[in-house]
């Protein structure tokens, strides 16, 4: 007669190899790359894996492709393993290729802008100003005293939805005619679209002493 313990262990053996006989077989992760995300998910699921997203940028991939997975397809894992699928974002800097501008004068003298056409990195719009001589003594609001200007942008004239941009100035005052550069900012990923072609801006400055907004319109071509 068989004791207690090996009808124990008899039983803890039996069982394990029940349960390796019904044990689901593993699978290789598919090659989804250039795919989009919605179908990208329904294959993994599909085969039993379990779909996870993460975003990054990518010079060569399409923004909302797949770039790659991880584990990287063809790897075989058990079913229900968690599947990274990695979604481009589009290339980090991405440079228009002309732009227009227009302004409103701050003086009555003949005011000059220069400016580089805008790129967007990473999800901010900037624009580079150069050179640029107003006929006026101009000083940069800076009421959060952080060393930036600041204003508003919207892709429409009336600014009915609107967002904060930031002025990143060489010096916060200029005296009439003289020289100066400055680069303003707008976090674009806030707009309702991810390239705009119309760009309108609102810089706030106390000009000869009066608080004003000095307009800037931006067209832009990608």
């Amino acid at each position: 007669m068989k004791s207690t313990k090996s009808l124990a262990l008899s039983v803890v053996l039996a069982l394990s190899l029940a349960l390796s006989g019904c044990s689901s077989p593993k699978a290789k992760v598919p090659d989804l790359s250039g795919s989009d995300l919605s179908s990208a998910k329904t294959v993994l699921t599909n085969l039993g894996f379990v779909p996870t997203v993460q975003e990054i940028y990518s010079d060569s991939v399409d923004e909302d492709l797949v770039v790659k997975t991880k584990p990287a397809f063809g790897t075989e894992v058990d079913p229900n393993t968690k599947v990274t699928i990695i979604i481009s974002k589009g290339p980090k800097t991405v440079y228009s290729s002309d732009s227009q501008l227009s302004w409103t004068y701050v003086s009555y003298g003949e005011d000059t802008w220069n400016f580089s056409n805008p790129y967007i990195e990473e999800g901010k719009l900037h624009v580079d100003f150069t050179s640029v001589k107003l006929m006026a003594n101009v000083k940069w609001k800076d009421d959060l005293d952080n060393g930036h200007g600041f204003g508003l942008a919207s892709i429409t004239d009336t600014f009915d939805k609107s967002i904060p941009l930031q002025i990143n100035w060489d010096r916060q005052y200029s005296s009439y005619g003289q020289k100066q550069s400055f680069e303003v900012v707008v976090p674009v990923t806030d707009l309702e679209v991810q390239k705009p072609t119309n760009l309108y801006m609102k810089l706030y400055a106390y000009v000869n002493g009066s608080d004003e907004e000095i307009a800037i319109d931006l067209s832009i071509t990608w």
